[in-house]
């Protein structure tokens, strides 16, 4: 009776574990999606600011 208390208590314990471990696993995840948007988004401000010097007209510097 003891043996099969300890092993579900192991059987529980080891379960709790591999969701711990999913958890952590799909937090990491989140944040390296969230970092990747935050980072196409400043790439593509960037490209934006970019396109906006190119296009407008140069100043005359005799004037």
């Amino acid at each position: 009776m003891a043996l099969a208390l300890a092993l579900a208590l192991a059987l529980a314990l080891a379960l709790a574990l591999a969701l711990a471990l999913a958890l952590a696993l799909a937090l990491a995840l989140a944040l390296a999606l969230a970092l990747a948007l935050a980072l196409a988004l400043a790439l593509q401000c960037c490209h934006h600011s970019v396109q906006l010097q190119q296009t407008q007209p140069e100043k005359n510097p005799a004037e």
